[in-house]
């Protein structure tokens, strides 16, 4: 009795599972909504295709509707929402590597903080070449944006790996040997000890940070109260750079909520799971602008990755000065001032060099410890090779 209840419980959802997109389908026909729920992240897009006789003939429209089928029935959402809270829930698996205490993390910051590959460990001959190479690339670009009356700011950020180091899954832990091993950002502050360039090390400038997490369980970027405070410290470093006053933002009053600020769960919104581990709260800060007599506006281009977005956007949201324009990576640059704000890159070369190095005061380049060993995408050595040819102005 109990099996024969089992085989019909099983059959029963069995015709759940398979019916169900087709009258989710349907019923999304008729009323003209959407019966699913919204993933995060990125995700192809797949047009609905028009069936033809000559497409279905010569098999097109099968497969592009296989396509578009497959990455647009309803409820697709709801099943891979469902099945990531299994894999979460029972495995502590997901999407991104999730650590203990259900801390998230991206696997190339683990890879950097244990030096799990050659190119991560900077005991290498090779790697300290090429890193020194790159810093003194760096001080060539500094001299000649200097005598042109331009400065160069590097900016260096975090490794959550650092800060959550107890909380790495031991699957990491037990592929780590770093004895004799160097890791880049050690190698590069070592450089940097001898080197003639203006650094904002993030680093130093919350070694006795303590008004809130500096990474959230939830995130990859760093909170969004570390976020102001780095922003804060940028601005002065370029006011104290170009020796002119700046405007800057002043920190006041922290409050803290439930829901989070702006990326404070960027690695939690992508398990794409419905309930799971988040940090109690969530902290920012009550701001004021310091606007100074005579404060100068000043025109940045900034290079590097996503740890830059947040000072790109206080910087525009509170108007600290001139245009930000940003190169991300070698993968797109983004200019407010154009008609076409937003391009993608071939390679840097796509650029009108003349134009951009003109209209900038303070260029910043951004790199972060996990990415150390791609020297900036090639940016600053070909930065260094152009640089001396472009006209003075």
């Amino acid at each position: 009795m109990n099996r024969k209840l089992g085989s019909i419980v099983f059959i029963f959802a069995f015709l759940i599972i398979l019916f169900l997109p087709l009258c989710v389908t349907g019923l999304e026909e008729l009323t003209d909504e959407t019966w699913d729920l919204t993933l995060n992240g990125y995700y192809d897009s797949y047009p609905e295709p028009k069936l033809t006789i000559k497409e279905y003939w010569d098999g097109t429209f099968q497969t592009t509707f296989e396509n578009w089928w497959n990455h647009n029935f309803s409820p697709r959402s709801l099943f891979i929402k469902t099945y990531n809270q299994f894999r979460y829930s029972i495995f502590s698996k997901g999407s991104r590597t999730i650590g203990k205490n259900g801390n998230l993390f991206e696997t190339g910051y683990l890879r950097d903080a244990l030096i799990l590959e050659d190119k991560y460990d900077f005991s290498l001959a090779e790697n300290q070449s090429s890193l020194e190479l790159y810093v003194k690339q760096l001080e060539e670009i500094q001299a000649i944006l200097e005598a042109r009356g331009k400065h160069l700011i590097l900016f260096l950020t975090l490794n959550k790996a650092d800060y959550a180091f107890d909380d790495i899954p031991l699957e990491f832990m037990l592929k780590s040997d770093q004895e004799g091993k160097m890791r880049g950002i050690e190698y590069l502050r070592k450089l940097l000890v001898q080197a003639n360039l203006h650094v904002v090390d993030s680093a130093e400038i919350l070694k006795d940070y303590t008004d809130s997490p500096i990474f959230y369980h939830t995130g990859i970027h760093w909170s969004q109260s570390v976020d102001l405070r780095i922003c804060q410290a940028l601005m002065q470093a370029i006011g104290d750079i170009t020796n002119q006053p700046v405007k800057n933002i002043i920190l006041q009053s922290l409050e803290k909520r439930e829901e989070p600020y702006s990326r404070d769960t960027d690695l939690y919104d992508l398990l794409n799971i419905f309930v799971g581990k988040r940090d109690p709260y969530y902290y920012c800060y009550n701001i004021e602008i310091c606007v100074p007599e005579g404060a100068r506006d000043f025109n940045i281009l900034l290079q590097g990755g996503s740890f830059a977005d947040g000072f790109i956007d206080h910087y525009n949201q509170y108007d600290l000065g001139g245009t930000i324009r940003n190169i991300f990576y070698d993968e797109s640059y983004a200019d407010p001032t154009l008609e076409t704000t937003y391009m993608a890159l071939n390679d840097f070369s796509d650029l009108d060099w003349d134009a951009v190095i003109a209209d900038t005061d303070v260029l910043i380049i951004e790199i972060n410890p996990a990415v150390i060993w791609e020297y900036s995408r090639g940016f600053v050595s070909y930065l260094s090779q152009i640089l001396p040819s472009l006209p003075e102005k």
